[in-house]
């Protein structure tokens, strides 16, 4: 099966010109590289759930409420939303994919003091990249750039998401990826 995980190491050689593009276009709009693209499809497309129990569900209409600004087939940056999901272990998961198909999952939590840094934070937001690492290496310039595009676009806070502390305390060993081969 072909893997379609996008990790840091393997996005770096896939996208770096995409990067240069992404670095230029967010300096270019006052840290901003999100624009509107239409979607090519009526529904997301659905994943297939990583090794969890759970499959996460659609968003409820909190969530999509939330996630108006960016719809699927918005392009932040060099990477377009292909897929939002509900709640689920106190994060709201949005996979964005890269030009050659490649994913990589950012989670929307509560923005706090506790815990680490996330890649981007607005307001009640942050968000925080779900590769399967413990935070050991940067993300790539390509999936912070999404990240920071992300963040400002959200809308109101739906009830269920938790900051990053708590959702280590509740389901730290659980799998929170809803990629098919969440990285390890």
């Amino acid at each position: 099966m072909k893997d379609d995980t996008l990790g840091r190491r393997g996005f770096v050689g896939a996208v770096g010109a995409g990067a240069v593009l992404v670095s230029t276009g967010v300096a270019g709009s006052a840290g901003r590289a999100r624009a509107h693209v239409p979607p090519t499809e009526t529904t997301p497309p659905s994943p297939a759930p990583g090794s969890h129990p759970e499959n996460p569900a659609a968003p409820s209409a909190p969530v999509a409420a939330m996630l108006a600004a960016v719809p699927v087939g918005t392009q932040l940056g060099a990477l377009r939303v292909v897929a939002t999901f509900d709640v689920f272990k106190g994060a709201v998961p949005v996979l964005l994919e890269d030009a050659a198909g490649r994913r990589v999952q950012l989670d929307v939590l509560a923005a706090s003091l506790e815990g680490p840094a996330p890649l981007a934070q607005a307001g009640a937001f942050a968000v925080f990249v779900t590769d399967g690492a413990d935070g050991d290496a940067p993300a790539h310039p390509a999936v912070a750039a999404a990240a920071r595009a992300l963040a400002p676009a959200l809308g109101p806070r739906p009830r269920g998401l938790l900051d990053h502390a708590t959702r280590m305390r509740r389901h730290g060993r659980d799998v929170l990826s809803v990629l098919d081969n969440p990285l390890r």
